[in-house]
Parts: structure tokens; C-alpha cells; sequence
């Protein structure tokens, strides 16, 4: 995002778009199953529904964004300056910064505890101990609900 903003150059600015596009789409793929890692099954679809909504009011943001920066100059054509598409692009690196200060904050997933136990310190013992504490739904548990 910050390479969009400074560059004015057109290859330079689609290399940056194609890294923009890569890092929302890993995103956008991670966010839910961290979230169905860790948030408890009776809230799971919920959750994710919130995500989904969320995720859509954002793209209706930034077009009301986008809207806001434009300037109309005839009934039928749209011109923006160079000041204008880089505070677009500007502004989303708020919520680039955003997100990696509350990453930060976020804790371990189970399965990430469980990599970081098992397969690095190769200790047989903590997989007992992780099988304990995370109780792993067997056929009966998932039939109930």
C-alpha cells in the first residue's frame, strides 16, 4: 500500500497492486479459520456471518471513499489528479497499520500451539498433554450437536 502511494510509475504501481492483492487475499483467507479455530462451535456461524458483512461493508467504504476523492469536471467524464489516487491508496494504509498493531495482541491459535510443541520441540509427552487440555471432538460430540 505505501508502495501505491509513492510510486507514480505504471509497472512500479501494478508489481505493488499484484504484493496489495497477494497480501489481502491471504488475509481473507486466514482471518476465518483463525476465527473457526478459536471461537466456540455455538458461535462459529455467527461469526462468520459477521465476518462476511463486515468484509462487504468495507468494499462499500472504500467506494464511498473513492467517491469522496473524485472530481467532476463534466456530466460525463470522471478525472482524478495524482494527489487524488494516492490519498485513496493512502488512506488504506490506516488499516494496513491497524490490523498488524492488533496482531500483536492476538493469541495462539490451538493448532499453532500444537506446531509449536510438537513438531519443533518433538517432545511425545506434550501431545498427551495438548490432547488433554484441548479436548478433540470425537463422533459422539459432533453427533450431539
Amino acid at each position: 500500500m505505501v508502495l501505491l502511494t509513492i510510486f507514480s510509475n505504471f509497472y512500479l504501481s501494478t508489481i505493488s497492486r499484484l504484493l496489495l492483492g497477494i497480501g489481502v487475499g491471504l488475509c481473507s483467507c486466514l482471518g476465518p479459520l483463525y476465527v473457526n479455530e478459536n471461537v466456540e462451535p455455538e458461535y462459529r456461524g455467527r461469526i462468520g456471518s459477521l465476518y462476511q458483512l463486515l468484509c462487504t461493508f468495507g468494499i462499500f467504504v472504500a467506494y464511498g471513499m473513492n467517491y469522496a476523492f473524485q472530481k467532476v469536471y463534466d456530466d460525463d467524464h470522471l478525472s482524478l489528479n495524482k494527489w487524488q489516487w494516492q490519498g485513496q491508496f493512502g488512506i488504506g494504509i490506516s488499516t494496513g497499520v491497524l490490523l498488524a498493531i492488533l496482531l500483536i495482541f492476538t493469541p495462539v491459535s490451538k493448532s499453532g500451539i500444537e506446531i509449536i510443541t510438537v513438531n519443533i520441540f518433538q517432545k511425545p509427552i506434550t501431545k498427551n498433554v495438548l490432547n488433554k487440555v484441548f479436548v478433540r471432538p470425537t463422533l459422539s460430540n459432533i453427533g450431539e450437536a
